[in-house]
């Protein structure tokens, strides 16, 4: 049961590290700014570097959560994670669009019109959600498109119903960018020359999309490490268990295989008689070991 079940954990594991967010974080660098007055400094300074592909802003960021909003459409109310971003959002992060269109800087997008996740049109029921209403913070909201389902915290915490909304300039808090992960260090560097010219007197707050689910990988690779060392261990423990066992046998049926080995006994022949019975023991063991150990 051990055996196998650290087998199976491991494999999920494994799974687990290879799995594909639902979007593309490579070569993207996210800074925290205070307010739309310091986005708009920094903007200006490095939107026009030219490793630059495409830059966006938000209101929060994937991997360091989104809040829980409550909507409604009648008698229906639904529990659903809310972002507010720039009409590039989309873009930047590569977020898969499944149907319609993203949100853009229009002031009727920011005020009224929403994308929302698989998740989310499932919960509500709908076939097709393009053109849909329902209502959040008493506006009436209509959905302008629909993202593939994507993870913003862990493997390990359920995809929940989201919307995305158009950012208010006063909602600002991250400016991002998207470049070759090549070039990622070099527009680090930049970045961070030009804050101290913008903000000197506040940190630096930057983080590399890649890197936003590190505590996730950490401690995924550590699950892995241990229960390859728990399975290591058990199977030196029956390892040693069955040589033990063997041993005893041996010992005791000594005189008979002396004899069988005199009168001509190939070694196989012997090696078959020790055996015999823990061949029943292993089987067995297994055929009940296994299962439970899926289960487990």
């Amino acid at each position: 049961m051990t055996i196998v079940g650290c087998f199976i954990m491991v494999e999920q594991n494994i799974y687990l590290g290879d799995k594909d967010w639902g979007y593309d974080p490579e070569g993207t660098i996210s800074i925290y700014v205070n307010d739309e007055d310091q986005y708009n400094l920094l903007k200006g300074e490095i939107a026009e570097h030219p490793s630059v592909k495409s830059f966006t802003s938000s209101d929060l960021l994937l991997g360091r959560g989104i809040k829980k909003v409550s909507v409604e459409q009648g008698d229906l109310q639904l529990g659903v994670r809310n972002n507010q971003v720039a009409g590039d959002n989309f873009s930047t992060y590569r977020l898969p669009k499944k149907e319609g269109r993203a949100i853009s800087n229009r002031a009727e997008d920011i005020d009224n019109n929403v994308v929302v996740n698989e998740k989310f049109v499932k919960a509500m029921g709908w076939e097709d959600a393009i053109g849909k209403s329902f209502m959040y913070d008493s506006i009436n909201r209509t959905v302008v498109g629909v993202v593939n389902d994507f993870h913003y915290y862990d493997f390990f915490s359920e995809v929940d119903p989201v919307m995305i909304t158009g950012l208010t300039p006063s909602r600002v808090h991250y400016l991002t960018l998207q470049t070759n992960p090549a070039d990622l260090a070099g527009l680090d560097q930049s970045i961070r020359s030009a804050w101290q010219k913008i903000a000197p007197n506040d940190p630096y707050d930057r983080i590399f999309q890649e890197d936003s689910f590190n505590n996730f990988y950490r401690e995924n690779d550590s699950n892995t490490s241990i229960l390859l060392l728990i399975t290591g261990i058990a199977i030196i423990l029956a390892c040693l268990g069955l040589y033990g066992l063997l041993s005893f046998n041996v010992q005791g049926k000594l005189k008979e295989f002396s004899v069988r080995k005199v009168l001509g006994a190939e070694p196989g022949t012997i090696a078959r008689i020790v055996g015999k019975q823990y061949v029943w023991v292993l089987l067995i063991s297994f055929l009940l070991g296994a299962p439970l150990g899926s289960v487990g």
